[in-house]
């Protein structure tokens, strides 16, 4: 969407050509395909891991960390994986987003009037304003 709201600032006319249902699809396949393999990493790692003793978890929720403090044999690996993998989920996206605004923001401050600088903000406030 950050990528959409820059190419509709930058070349209107050409905002069809630039975001094509190719590349559109391009970018939801991306998505699920670094979601599953994210999914399958950590699953697979997390099947490596012996655990012993109280096997009880009292969340409703079964999420990593609280299945992690069971594992007898926290390995060093699986921990380095894991936080890449966290940061990575966070890092990478931000930085994308705040990357294309950056460069939205960049052709705003092109335009002339301000009258289209208040609707060029406009369109795409919300959903800057959504991700901050």
């Amino acid at each position: 969407m950050a990528y959409d709201h820059y190419v509709a600032i930058s070349n209107l006319l050409l905002c069809s050509q630039a975001m094509s249902p190719r590349l559109c699809a391009s970018f939801v396949a991306d998505s699920y395909f670094v979601g599953f393999l994210n999914s399958t990493i950590i699953t697979s790692e997390t099947f490596t891991l012996n655990f012993c003793g109280d096997n009880i978890i009292d969340d409703f929720f079964i999420d990593l960390p609280p299945l992690v403090k069971l594992a007898c044999n926290m390995k060093e690996s699986y921990q380095a994986v894991l936080y890449f993998i966290l940061a990575s989920n966070v890092i990478a996206p931000t930085v994308l987003i705040l990357a294309s605004y950056l460069f939205t923001i960049a052709a705003i401050l092109k335009i002339r009037t301000h009258q289209d600088h208040l609707k060029a903000f406009t369109t795409c406030g919300s959903h800057l304003k959504a991700v901050t």
